[in-house]
């Protein structure tokens, strides 16, 4: 059954008075409430258990690593709920120490070794695990970030039963203030990238997300996948390392930062590789992280089956 009135109602009280109670709460009851609440969601809420399966099973029995689908769907509840109750329990008090308590860096060499260039470091982020953890990472971390996106705002609905999702997005924007980072808006004036990006400092895309009209389809898994290939082209423009960034929640609730190698820009012939072959690399690689934790993108395939990037235009096609 789709969640009831009174359901809803409840999440919005816990998105409003509950998150005193998360603030105070010490990590580790954090993650078990956040893993009970979820528990109960696997079971009650059969459509949503019903459609994520389904998006994880159109991409082929490869996506999922071996694992059981019923597994990976109830893991996937659990990881997201785990990233809600992060960020609620952040907000408004985020800070340096409570990021190290969360976060770690793997592969910050490849950071470096890429702002050593001078033009800049273009991130390349996709929905994959608790993303956007790693904005205030690097801040905190005493680097220059921006976060190009959609404002938040604009994504609430109209729909009368949609009040959980507009209190979500006057959450994120809450997050958006807090974080030590700019944001460049895509509704205003891109200039500030090219700014940023002169200045040597970090401009991070979520690259499967809303934000691009223009798409290119691309493999992935047994289904393609719709990228804007403005960010990439925008690299290769400029000259700018573009690294792809994937957050996976480790055993002990921690997230692993992996800042990968940069994508690949000339061939060993010393010529330019095209544009359709760096964007294909990046999803190749987002098939690995797939691959190994189908869980970290369960939810955002559901989530993107709801919310359509245009009109009725699916990120994952067919």
């Amino acid at each position: 059954m789709m969640l009831t009135d009174l359901e809803n109602k409840a999440k919005l009280l816990c998105l409003s008075g509950f998150r005193a109670l998360l603030h105070s709460l010490p990590i580790r009851m954090l993650h078990r409430l956040a893993q009970w609440s979820a528990q109960l969601t696997y079971r009650l809420d059969r459509d949503k258990r019903r459609m994520m399966a389904a998006e994880l099973a159109a991409l082929g029995p490869a996506a999922l690593g071996g694992g059981k689908l019923a597994e990976v769907v109830q893991r996937g509840l659990i990881n997201i709920r785990k990233d809600v109750f992060e960020e609620l329990s952040l907000v408004p008090d985020m800070s340096a120490y409570k990021l190290k308590k969360l976060t770690f860096f793997t592969g910050l060499d490849n950071l470096e070794a890429g702002l050593a260039q001078g033009r800049g470091v273009i991130i390349l982020l996709t929905h994959f695990g608790f993303r956007k953890i790693i904005i205030p990472a690097l801040g905190y971390a005493g680097y220059r970030v921006h976060q190009v996106a959609t404002h938040p705002l604009t994504l609430a609905k109209e729909d009368a039963r949609a009040a959980v999702h507009n209190r979500m997005m006057e959450l994120e924007l809450e997050f958006d203030r807090l974080v030590p980072a700019s944001f460049i808006y895509v509704e205003n004036f891109l200039r500030p990238i090219y700014r940023a990006l002169e200045a040597n400092e970090i401009v991070i895309f979520t690259i499967d997300g809303p934000v691009g009209q223009k798409r290119v389809a691309l493999p992935f898994f047994q289904r393609q996948i719709l990228l804007p290939p403005t960010p990439f082209s925008l690299g290769l423009k400029q000259g700018v390392p573009m690294l792809p960034v994937f957050v996976v929640r480790q055993p002990d609730n921690r997230h692993n930062l992996n800042i990968n190698p940069p994508l690949p820009t000339q061939n060993p012939d010393g010529k330019a590789v095209a544009l359709p072959q760096i964007m294909q690399a990046f999803v190749s690689l987002l098939e690995q992280y797939v691959r190994r934790h189908p869980c970290h993108y369960a939810d955002y395939l559901y989530r993107s089956r709801l919310n359509p990037i245009t009109d009725n235009m699916h990120v994952f096609q067919p």
